[in-house]
């Protein structure tokens, strides 16, 4: 099963100010995200302000989204 990935406007904006070498690493993290949101190193459950949301590690980004079954919403944080 694959999910549906969106960006919101700040994350869409981040990506399209990428480099190159950033927006590569991105898009792989958004296939990942789309087949198997819920297992890989890079993924942890995030506290606080953001608990019930997760981190997708990618260089110096996080990628924070919601887990399935919701639709996964995503936004970068520097």
């Amino acid at each position: 099963m694959t999910y549906k990935v969106r960006l919101t406007a700040k994350a869409n904006k981040v990506y399209s100010e990428a480099d190159s070498i950033l927006k590569k690493k991105i898009a792989k993290c958004l296939k990942l995200l789309q087949e198997t949101p819920k297992n890989h190193p890079q993924i942890k459950a995030l506290k606080g302000e953001f608990a019930g949301k997760y981190r997708f590690r990618v260089g110096d980004y996080r990628v924070i989204y919601t887990r399935p079954p919701a639709k996964i919403g995503t936004d970068y944080v520097k």
